[in-house]
């Protein structure tokens, strides 16, 4: 009898309005969104320059899709992997060696 487990690739655990975008990543999004449209009134206000403060309100909308948008093989974002890599970094344990000489022990 073959016991062989698999996890199958691309099994979603929430459901998907769009392609790689749940309910909770378009929340994020609406954050960013809100987030890049105070960052650049207040850069169009200091700087008066209608171009930077689109382009720069531009840029944090666009981090946002690239941080929160879920990959459709993996079911990860770019940010769950930076997550998964912040709690392997903190659960490792480093020790300090010693080098002791065995013989005048």
């Amino acid at each position: 009898m073959n016991n062989d487990l698999y996890i199958p690739m691309g099994l979603k655990s929430d459901k998907e309005v769009i392609q790689g975008f749940g309910m909770k990543e378009f929340i994020l999004m609406g954050f960013c969104v809100a987030i890049s449209l105070i960052v650049g009134a207040l850069i169009w206000l200091i700087f008066s320059s209608s171009t930077v403060s689109l382009f720069t309100g531009l840029a944090i909308f666009l981090t946002g899709i690239l941080l929160f948008r879920k990959n459709e093989n993996t079911n990860q974002s770019f940010l769950d992997l930076i997550l998964h890599m912040v709690d392997y970094l903190k659960g490792v344990k480093h020790f300090k060696y010693v080098h002791l000489n065995e013989w005048e022990v």
